[in-house]
């Protein structure tokens, strides 16, 4: 078994020494190559000795790769998504309610939606039936109304009205109050059986939510900035007669309007 190496080489130069000088350096060195599996791809390429490998490689650089065409160029929207925080207050009502929640956000926006149980969030998302541009932002927003504490009907008027809005603002940045004192404007905010704030709501046309320490007003921009007046004037200490007085103001103004 060790002599058929040595016998390869006897007969590569006894081959060699009968060709002429040129050839017999060149088929020489040919041949060892070729004993060895050795030599660049292009002399193997010359000679039809291309690996497996290669020839693989080079029929899948042959065939044509697929375009990627971009959202944008296809027409289509690109996908976003937005996720919404849900309190723990409202988790258990969210999840009783959940049907009626999501059914505006599938049927008339068109887009997808989950809740989240792990990061206690909901997702919303864009598909390819989404045709809004604005879709995704007025579901953010009809959502946000919800968690906050607005009724499902009162947060489904954001998707069905244009030109509702929701601001929110604290009690202390009208006047700093602590302990009995902020206790005391949250209940003139609220009124005895929650009467002042039906009255803010009729008079105003909004929708008001007092959480704390937090008030959260819904409606058009006049009417939230009325109503952002009245409830100064409450944590203020100022006589509620004279808050009255203003609500009926504005209530006799809103109907010389319609």
């Amino acid at each position: 078994m060790q002599r058929a190496p040595l016998l390869c080489w006897i007969l590569v130069l006894f081959l060699g020494s009968c060709l002429p000088d040129g050839t017999a350096s060149t088929s020489a060195r040919s041949r060892v190559m070729r004993l060895r599996g050795g030599g660049n791809s292009e002399d193997r390429s010359r000679r039809g000795l291309l690996s497996t490998a290669e020839i693989k490689a080079a029929e899948r650089a042959s065939i044509a790769k697929p375009a990627v065409i971009n959202d944008e160029e296809s027409g289509k929207m690109p996908r976003q998504t937005r996720a919404i925080t849900v309190p723990p207050y409202r988790f258990p009502l969210l999840k009783r309610m959940w049907e009626d929640y999501a059914r505006p956000i599938v049927q008339h926006l068109k887009l997808q939606i989950r809740l989240n149980l792990k990061r206690r969030v909901v997702e919303i998302r864009t598909c390819d039936f989404t045709t809004d541009a604005s879709a995704l932002t007025r579901a953010a927003e009809y959502t946000q109304a919800f968690m906050t504490g607005f009724s499902l009907q009162d947060a489904t008027a954001m998707l069905r009205l244009d030109g509702l809005y929701m601001e929110s603002f604290e009690i202390t940045d009208i006047k700093r109050l602590k302990g009995d004192h902020l206790s005391r404007a949250i209940g003139r905010i609220a009124g005895t059986g929650g009467k002042t704030k039906e009255l803010i709501e009729k008079s105003t046309r909004t929708r008001v939510v007092v959480a704390d320490k937090k008030v959260h007003v819904m409606g058009s921009v006049d009417s939230i900035q009325h109503a952002k007046n009245v409830i100064s004037d409450l944590v203020l200490g100022r006589p509620t007669a004279r808050a009255n007085k203003k609500l009926s103001a504005i209530a006799t103004r809103y109907k010389r309007e319609l």
